[in-house]
């Protein structure tokens, strides 16, 4: 971590340091999507631990409409996760210095010189591969206390919701990898290679193969019937005393059979996947 991403993580700890100490009230704003609800939650949740009275509310977009909501808002400061890129300089005028973001979306040269922006980009971190909301959230967390280290767990699933398992192997790289290793570390989460398969835990096995659709599969993918045909020729068994198996089901050597089969299909056997 560089000295200038740790000194803006103590200038986040001092503001929230200040406002539980004045009885002051928190609002966080934040993305309606994956990266946004987890790293929401991941703020609010260490808030909360700490001590702090604070509400959380989501948003579609960022814009002017929002800011002034704010302002109009009976909370006296004010958090944004996964939004506010470019609003450097409004929320500025509108907020004064009661307010900052945390994101990984790139921002201008000018909006990187300021302080109340914690932005990946800022810190020589790929906010696209490297680290989303959620991962700057979460070290602002563990800025608060390091305690707030099992919240690395939310934002494994932030990164995953926006996609950034694109290392080897549909693993992570940059500070996700670091972040899902520390969940790894504390028993949160299994990082393993097997089949990466839509609804390993709920769907029947075939509609699991059916339904996975990255990648598309030429001739399996949204094809149950076909899917259906891969695996008894496969020898799996799909139903086990008149109930549906799902894929978190198969053993080692039903899973090396549907691998051989599967791989017709295929130019690479082998998928990453994080167990949360």
């Amino acid at each position: 971590m560089t000295k200038e991403f740790q000194e803006s993580l103590s200038l986040f700890k001092d503001k929230i340091s200040d406002c539980i100490k004045s009885n002051k009230s928190i609002s966080i704003t934040t993305h309606n999507d994956c990266d946004g609800l987890t790293s929401g939650s991941i703020i609010t949740k260490a808030l909360i631990r700490e001590g702090a009275k604070c509400t959380i509310r989501t948003s579609k977009e960022f814009s002017k409409n929002v800011i002034q909501s704010l302002k109009t808002d009976s909370r006296d400061f004010h958090i944004i996760t996964d939004l506010g890129g470019g609003f450097g300089k409004d929320l500025d005028q509108t907020l004064g210095d009661d307010w900052i973001i945390l994101d990984h979306h790139q921002i201008s040269d000018e909006e990187k010189e300021n302080q109340n922006i914690i932005n990946s980009w800022k810190y020589g971190i790929n906010g696209g591969l490297e680290i989303c909301a959620g991962g700057m959230a979460y070290y602002a967390a563990t800025a608060l206390n390091e305690k707030n280290s099992d919240l690395s767990e939310i934002a494994v699933v932030s990164a995953l919701g926006d996609r950034q398992d694109k290392g080897e192997n549909k693993s992570f790289t940059g500070k996700n990898f670091d972040i899902a290793n520390t969940a790894k570390e504390l028993g949160l989460v299994e990082i393993d290679l097997d089949l990466l398969l839509v609804g390993r835990e709920t769907r029947p096995i075939a509609e699991a193969l059916a339904f996975t659709s990255q990648p598309f599969i030429e001739g399996l993918t949204w094809n149950k019937e076909s899917c259906l045909s891969l695996l008894k020729s496969s020898g799996i068994e799909l139903k086990e005393e008149g109930r549906w198996r799902v894929p978190s089901e198969l053993d080692d050597d039903e899973k090396k059979s549907l691998g051989r089969n599967y791989s017709k299909f295929l130019t690479r056997k082998k998928y990453f996947r994080i167990n949360v």
